[in-house]
């Protein structure tokens, strides 16, 4: 068998017409032409009916498209994995984040699975790390909450509920839970308007119909935690972004009508998920998923 004219018949068969299916491969339809006649000419038989606009397949040639998808489907995979074999041992992988907790964990987790590929990792908002995504300017997305955009594949991540940020020394440090409605006798330390955290929280309050003493904007995490160790006021931080920090202290929120909960997706092009290195970051992003959704709390659910 003649792996070369299986594939020019494949092609010819699934696109109708020699001349779609020479583009599709990248060679002449004179070459084309001869690889399907020399295929019909060893087997003695007719692999196509002639019509003005298009080829039709005969029953044997039916019967050998149904065959040779497998072939094809089989050859695709043997591809991909001689190109997963090498980028893994050359490659590199850039990855853009809106937040550093679970894109560190997973930059973590990749770099101890494969060490040879270089890796890159940067923060933005989320609207600039999805922007990199659809320009190819990154190959792979780490975001909370992403707009459904056509073509692109989303994997569920993790569920992150907010919670009560808080110094040590506060006065509502000692629960185990805090009342959602105590933020109406606090200073609120808020992201700035683009903040997802910040959009949920601001949603929350109108649902709840609380309305902070007063609110203090602060442009980044790290600045929030140093404004809220100085006793300046409270604020939410996802659950992974509770670090380890002496000087605070972090609370659930007791139960409300809705839940705070933001879910952090891993997000690349729909036509590139199967692709080397990108494949292994999104099958060890899966194995994090189901590691996270382990340990959370029964009512944490994945969304979308």
């Amino acid at each position: 068998m003649n792996y070369q004219h299986i594939r020019a018949f494949y092609a010819v068969a699934k696109e109708g017409t020699v001349s779609q299916a020479a583009r599709r491969l990248g060679v002449s339809q004179p070459t084309l032409s001869q690889q399907i006649k020399a295929l019909e000419e060893r087997y003695q038989t007719h692999l196509f009916e002639r019509s003005r606009r298009r080829l039709m397949l005969t029953e044997t040639g039916r019967h050998l498209f149904s065959l040779s998808q497998r072939l094809m489907a089989a050859a695709q995979e043997i591809d991909e994995a001689f190109e997963q074999a090498v980028s893994l041992e050359t490659g590199s992988l850039r990855i853009a984040a809106d937040g550093p907790a679970h894109a560190a964990s997973l930059l973590a987790e990749f770099r101890a699975r494969y060490p040879h590929p270089s890796v890159a990792i940067q923060i933005g908002n989320a609207r600039d790390v999805l922007e990199q995504v659809l320009a190819a300017q990154v190959d792979v997305a780490v975001v909370v909450d992403p707009p459904a955009i056509p073509g692109l594949h989303y994997l569920p991540l993790a569920p992150d509920p907010l919670e009560f940020v808080l110094p040590r020394g506060h006065r509502l440090a000692g629960l185990k839970q805090i009342p959602f409605t105590e933020v109406a006798n606090e200073t609120l330390i808020i992201r700035e308007n683009r903040s997802r955290t910040r959009a949920l929280v601001l949603a929350a309050l109108e649902s709840e119909g609380v309305e902070p003493r007063d609110m203090v904007e602060v442009s980044t995490r790290e600045a929030i935690r140093e404004v809220v160790a100085r006793n300046v006021g409270i604020s939410f931080f996802a659950r992974s972004e509770c670090a380890p920090d002496e000087r605070l202290v972090s609370r659930p929120v007791a139960p409300i009508a809705t839940p705070i909960v933001m879910t952090t997706f891993v997000v690349c092009h729909e036509d590139r998920k199967r692709l080397g290195i990108l494949r292994a970051f999104l099958e060890l992003s899966a194995d994090y998923a189901r590691h996270w959704a382990a340990t959370q709390p029964p009512h944490v659910t994945l969304r979308r």
